[in-house]
C-alpha cells in the first residue's frame, strides 16, 4: 500500500488552482458562502449616499422641539400662576388703600376705643369699627359735599373751597364744620382733623375697618 501510495504523482499548482477554484465557486463551501454575504453588505454600505447638512439639521430640530414638548406647558401654567397671583395682590392692595373711587369722593374710617379709653392713637382697650364719612367735590362750582355712610350724622356743604382733585382740597370755616371731621384735605390725609372747629374722631385705614366690622382682631392703634 505505500509503495502504491508513493507511485502516485504529485499534484501541480494548475491542479491546486483550479480545485480551489471549483470550491470557491459552488455553494457547498461555507467560507465561500460568508465570504460572499460579508462582500455583498460591505458593497450595499458603500452604495448609501451620505447625509447632508440639511438633513442633519432637520433631524436635530426634530429631535429637539420633541424633547421640549413636554416642558412648554409647564412653563405656561408656572406663568399664569404668577401672574394670577400678581393680579390677586394688586386687586387687595387696591381695594385695602381706597386707590380706585368713584371720582371727585374720598371716605375717612373711623374707631371707637370699647371698654378702655384713648391715650394718644391708641386705644386701652379694643377697637369697633365706628362711623364712616365721605366727601364729595364738586369742582366746577368750588364745593364740597358730606355725610356720614349709613349714620345719624348730619350732612351739610361747604363752599368757596379750594379744589385741587377728590383728595386735596381746603374750605373756609363755616358753621358745616362743626358736622364733619375736616375741612381741608391733602391727598386724601385729613390736614385738621384735630383742630378746634371740627369733631375729634380716630382714623383708622379702610381694611382694618373691614377687618373690625368682621370681629377680626386688628392692634389697638388708630393713624391720629
Amino acid at each position: 500500500m505505500l509503495d502504491a501510495i508513493e507511485t502516485i504523482p504529485p499534484a501541480s499548482s494548475r491542479d491546486v488552482a483550479m480545485t480551489e477554484s471549483r470550491y470557491a465557486s459552488t455553494s457547498d463551501n461555507p467560507c465561500a458562502m460568508v465570504r460572499s454575504a460579508f462582500r455583498a453588505m460591505l458593497d450595499a454600505i458603500e452604495t448609501i449616499p451620505p447625509a447632508s447638512s440639511r438633513d442633519v439639521a432637520m433631524t436635530e430640530s426634530r429631535y429637539a422641539s420633541t424633547s421640549d414638548h413636554g416642558k412648554r406647558p409647564m412653563n405656561w401654567r408656572i406663568l399664569s400662576v404668577v401672574l394670577a397671583v400678581a393680579l390677586v395682590v394688586i386687586t387687595a392692595f387696591m381695594w385695602a388703600t381706597d386707590f380706585v373711587t368713584m371720582q371727585g369722593e374720598w371716605t375717612i374710617y373711623t374707631a371707637d376705643c370699647v371698654d378702655g379709653q384713648w391715650q394718644g392713637s391708641a386705644c386701652t382697650g379694643r377697637l369697633k369699627a365706628a362711623d364712616r364719612y365721605r366727601f364729595r367735590v364738586l369742582k366746577a362750582h368750588r364745593e364740597v359735599l358730606f355725610w356720614t355712610i349709613y349714620g345719624s350724622g348730619a350732612s351739610g356743604r361747604f363752599t368757596d373751597c379750594d379744589v385741587q382733585d377728590g383728595r386735596t382740597w381746603t374750605c373756609p370755616s363755616t358753621a358745616d364744620a362743626s358736622r364733619t371731621v375736616t375741612r381741608r384735605m391733602n391727598l386724601g390725609i385729613p390736614e385738621d382733623d384735630e383742630a378746634p372747629g371740627v369733631m375729634q374722631v380716630h382714623r383708622i385705614p379702610k381694611w382694618k375697618w373691614e377687618a373690625l366690622k368682621r370681629g377680626l382682631p386688628v392692634g389697638s392703634t388708630a393713624l391720629n
